[in-house]
């Protein structure tokens, strides 16, 4: 490529572009204008990188370029984010860090910025009085005033930090009063304006001091109105509620009059009419507009002094975030020439994909690069930016197209949809986009016999508004599609038509909202459905987990103990359960009694194990398997074991750092629980169920396709809402330094409509605009036929629908058998819905008759598994005996006092450090004093000194008992036990003498029966005895041992030799 060069593709939806810059790629490789090891492609997500790199690999391969394709392996493949993390790792003294950063997990951004929030004292003047600016208890979303406010300025810190905003900058707050100035009604003197109020009240209730609404006792309305218009007065004389609460000037500018059914005494007319008159000066008072800047400059200032705290605090850690790599990498690139240089002469191209996603921070770092002289590639579709929530912004790439207008190549073809329903889309598109969009020639040329276009009309507002009718005529319109035979697409694994299945069509909804209401009309007509949602952690099976994990943690959590007794697996009712626990009897029950021997050794378990073997327990997976949703179950009980490895894997002092301290159950569970408000999506149940039909959001669409979709939800709201902050530029003359030009806009939210309606003018725009993209996203998703959900009834709310969005811009009308598109007709089967919830009158009509799928199948029948069967492996912990066994010839020896310190945070890393300790003690002090500085640095110096002697009396008592010629920690056993399973452990000390071998454990026990917990173990220490006995054929094992580290005792069991 030559120097600088700059191409920029836009790519509509199937356009094949993914394909497209796998060609490029591979042919600029192959002509030799590019090294392959000197590509560098951003995506921006990690299995998209892959399948990049996958694709160009395999294209170079089919054209025998294997060198090249090896080479690939060298090349800059990755997301936005390590692509930047390998910048600053390879220039971290130029940008002033560790050459090793850490990143920073969810646990410690979250513990640091909430941190960070608590320091600032910025916005304690609004915090004083979080109801006065808007900040209320949401019954909706479970959320207090203080967390919303604190939300609030999360989002701008992330806002401020897309704009690469990390130092304060003075100038932000007075940009944004600019906006707020211009949009704010010319004002009147305040005091004059309260002092109108004030005298029109006191005129009303001088003339009418009681309150009214009892003589209207026969009108529920009338009688509530004048009762709070009565209580509403009575504030307003009443303390300062006149100079702050805006709220209420808005409810006296509508106070109950005379009606045709309803009339008031005379006089109370006129006098109410000054009141609100009065009280009308709401949108000129200066009040609102002092609290409305107030508020915006303490969101600013607390936002931009909790970044500089939280970036202080990352520092001194030496952790970087997603974020910092961007923004560290963009410095080097901007201000380092070596590092300039360097790129320069090691990159031969910059390719970007879905370029209309970026930020600005993203795009200063990419265009900063291209700057260098780097050619560069750009694929995007500004049609398709929806993720503007995540701070993306596509006016940047529609400026990149308006300046470099010469270097756009758009791609005019379209290999996803049928000719007929391309027609269609292609006509709305341009009314949709204008001259911004490019008629699309349809590629598809394989045969459908679906009609490509169908409506679902309701003429009236479905009654009360109710969603559940809405959904129930379209799920009712799906069931009709699969029971009708003749519907048929077409396959593209056979190469011809086959019958319509419920995995063939996807239900694309708005919102998750409605979402859940469609699963449950499908449901509820028989039809399976995958449904792309939240709610893991409340899922069934996990509830179930979890608290079981909790009961066997805590036998005296009560609470957990009833949940497990009322479930399917447990033998009590509700009311048996609560009436046993108001009589303080013993909650007995089959399910707890089967987790009972866990609570006894749950100290000798990690949390997985823990988790493990609650899920044996209770043949968890047995149970979900007849479950209808058992694919999904299984899917969610799987990520909770996955969780519960990620936990033990995690690095301690990153967990402590997020505020989860040990390694025990319930700390396990406080930090799943925080997790889950980042990530509580459902998994993918990896099983192909070819008869359930997918839901999911317009978002979760993006990039995907179906042969049949159906379009929901578009009677959704499109307005804006208030309060919002936006990112704007001064002008985009110079987009090498764009982030100076970035700043931000507020648009407060306040209680006068009229002032309201001003705000959200200067955001109509923009919300339009994203309602065009999404609408877009989702009509575009179709192979061969799409359902369009019509509302086409007058809403008398005065909201703005994606319906009404779409008649707008393209003219949309419904007709019998046609719609019609900006003058164009096209064939169009119609079903007239009504606003009332449907009979269902074919409750006896024939399923659908599809055939079973191939793959995925499960058993109708359950049956329990052989007991007989030998695992492939198992672990040393499986081999316990919960039974107490006598051991004959067991000996006791003290060899010291009991070591009954305090060290840990629990039970778990008490044992690690004590099993650690002995293990590198007995190799002398010098190593010890390293693991009393590494795990346990706190630990003072006379418990330490107490270690010290219970080691070395330890090995005394080993020297003068078995008297050995050799001892070895640490050993690793790996074996068959007697069924021919693999044994894979470690020994914690294997100790030589004359006559034979010893296998001793460590256990930190603090349990009194010592015997009977020797016998628990006993299983384990006889495996490993016999695996080293079989690699040592030359000396017997002669005894196994348990050393007893909180009683300063010894076990030792002599073996019979064979």
């Amino acid at each position: 490529m030559s120097p600088a060069e700059l191409i920029i593709i836009p790519a509509g939806a199937g356009s094949g572009k993914t394909y497209t810059i796998q060609k490029q790629l591979a042919r600029w490789v192959i002509e030799g204008r590019v090294a392959p090891e000197k590509i560098v492609a951003v995506t921006f997500t990690e299995s998209a990188a892959a399948e990049l790199q996958d694709r160009i690999r395999a294209e170079l391969v089919s054209q025998g370029r294997l060198e090249e394709a090896l080479r690939l392996e060298q090349a800059y493949i990755s997301t936005i984010h390590s692509f930047g993390l390998r910048l600053i790792t390879g220039f971290a003294f130029d940008a002033g860090i560790t050459p090793q950063p850490r990143k920073l997990n969810d646990d410690e951004q979250g513990i640091l910025i909430r941190l960070a929030l608590a320091t600032t004292q910025e916005a304690d003047e609004v915090m004083g009085n979080l109801s006065r600016h808007g900040y209320r208890y949401d019954f909706n979303t479970d959320t207090g005033p203080e967390e919303a406010f604190r939300d609030r300025i999360l989002l701008l810190m992330e806002k401020l930090r897309s704009i690469g905003r990390f130092e304060k900058d003075e100038t932000l707050v007075e940009h944004s009063f600019l906006r707020i100035g211009e949009l704010y009604e010319a004002l009147g003197d305040r005091d004059i304006q309260k002092q109108a109020l004030r005298r029109a009240i006191e005129d009303l209730l001088r003339a009418f001091p009681e309150d009214l609404s009892s003589r209207y006792a026969d009108v529920k309305s009338a009688s509530d109105e004048l009762r709070k218009n009565f209580r509403d007065m009575k504030r307003a004389l009443a303390g300062s509620s006149l100079d702050e609460d805006w709220k209420l000037w808005q409810d006296l500018r509508s106070l109950r009059v005379s009606n045709k059914k309803t009339k008031l005494p005379p006089g109370y007319d006129d006098l109410a009419a000054a009141v609100m008159a009065a009280a009308g000066e709401l949108p000129r008072h200066a009040g609102p507009l002092g609290d409305a800047l107030d508020h915006v400059e303490a969101l600013l200032n607390a936002s931009q002094d909790a970044l500089q705290i939280y970036s202080q605090r990352k520092r001194e850690r030496g952790l970087v975030d997603y974020t910092d790599m961007l923004a560290i990498s963009h410095r080097l690139l901007s201000s380092v020439p070596e590092i300039m240089e360097y790129l320069r002469s090691r990159v031969d191209c910059l390719i970007i994909d879905e370029f209309q996603d970026t930020n600005p921070l993203q795009f200063s770092l990419l265009w900063s690069l291209h700057t260098l002289g780097v050619p560069t590639l750009i694929v995007g579709d500004v049609k398709q930016a929806i993720m503007g929530f995540q701070h993306a912004d596509h006016r940047l790439l529609l400026q990149l197209q308006k300046t470099f207008s010469s270097s756009i190549r758009p791609l005019e073809k379209n290999w996803r949809s049928t000719p007929g329903l391309m027609a269609w889309i292609n006509t709305v598109s341009a009314r949709l986009f204008g001259d911004g969009y490019t008629p699309l020639e349809p590629q598809a040329k394989y045969p459908s016999s679906l009609a490509p276009l169908e409506a679902i009309v309701f003429r009236e507002r479905p009654e009360r508004g109710n969603m559940s009718i809405t959904a129930r005529h379209t799920s009712m319109r799906v069931r009709d599609l699969l029971l009708d035979g003749s519907q048929e697409v077409y396959d593209r694994q056979t190469k011809g038509p086959r019958r319509l299945r419920g995995g063939d069509i996807a239900m694309l909804c708005p919102s998750h909202v409605k979402i859940e209401r469609y699963a449950e009309e499908l449901r509820s007509l028989g039809i399976r459905c995958r449904v792309e949602e939240d709610g893991w952690f409340d899922s069934r099976v996990v509830q179930i987990a979890c608290h079981a994990l909790d009961h066997v943690a805590d036998p005296s959590d009560r609470h957990a103990g009833l949940y497990l007794a009322v479930t399917e697996l447990g033998s009590h009712t509700l009311e048996s359960a609560l009436t046993t626990m108001v009589r303080e009897e013993d909650l007995s029950d089959p399910v707890l009694a089967s987790l009972e021997p866990l609570t006894v050794r749950i100290e000798e378990y990690t949390v997985d194990e823990v988790l493990d073997e609650v899920i044996a327990a209770l043949d968890l997976f047995g149970k979900i398997s007849v479950w209808p949703d058992a694919a999904q179950a299984r899917a969610n009980l799987l990520r909770l074991r996955g969780e519960a490895a990620e936990f033990m894997r995690a690095n301690r002092e990153a967990l402590a750092s997020g505020g989860y301290y040990g390694s025990g159950v319930k700390t396990f569970l406080s930090w799943v629980r925080a997790k889950v408000e980042r990530d509580d999506k459902q998994p993918d149940p990896r099983v192909i169920d070819e008869d359930a039909v997918t839901i999911t959001t317009w978002h979760r669409a993006k990039g995907r396709e179906w042969p049949v979709v159906v379009v929901c939800g578009t009677d959704a709201d499109t307005s804006p809402r208030l309060p919002d902050f936006r990112v704007v530029y001064t002008d985009f003359n110079d987009l090498n330094s764009i982030l100076d030009r970035a700043f931000i806009e507020a648009y407060p939210d306040f209680h006068a409509p009229e002032t309201r309606d001003a705000f959200m003018s200067g955001l109509a725009d923009e919300a339009r605009d994203n309602a065009i993209r999404l609408l877009y996203v989702a009509l575009t998703r179709a192979r061969e036929k799409l359902v369009l959900e019509c509302p086409c009834y007058d809403d008398k709310s005065g909201t703005e629908s994606f319906w009404t969005v779409l008649e707008r811009q393209t003219g949309i009308t419904v007709g019998p058998d046609r719609m019609t598109v900006a003058g164009s007709e096209f064939d169009c089967l119609v079903t007239m819905a009504t606003k009332h919830y449907p009979e269902d009158l074919d409750l006896d009509g024939d399923e659908p008759a599809a055939p079973l799928p191939r793959i995925g199948r499960r058993a109708i029948t359950p049956h329990p598994l052989p007991q007989d069967l030998t695992p492939e492996a198992v672990s040393p912990s499986s081999l316990h005996d919960p039974e107490s066994r006598p051991c004959p010839g067991l000996r006791r020896v003290r060899y010291g006092d009991p070591l009954d310190i305090a060290v840990g945070a629990d039970s778990l890393q008490r044992g690690t450090i004590l099993h650690r300790c002995f293990e590198v003690g007995l190799a002398g002090a010098r190593r010890l004093n390293t693991v009393f500085e590494s795990l346990c640095p706190d630990l003072g110096e006379v418990e330490r000194e107490r270690v010290s002697r219970s080691i070395e009396a330890f090995r005394d008592g080993i020297e003068t008992g078995l008297s050995p010629a050799g001892v070895s920690v640490e050993v690793p056993v790996l074996g068959l036990d007697e069924k021919g399973s693999v044994v894979s452990g470690i020994a914690d000390m294997v100790v030589e003498t004359d006559k034979g071998i010893w296998i001793v454990d460590h256990k930190s026990d603090q349990v009194e029966d010592l015997q009977t917990l020797f016998s628990f173990y006993l299983p384990q220490l006889r495996c490993y005895a016999d695996i080293v006995g079989k690699a040592r054929p030359g000396k017997p094992v002669i005894g196994v041992a348990i050393n007893w580290i909180s009683h300063g005792e010894l076990m030792m069991l002599p073996m019979e030799l064979k």
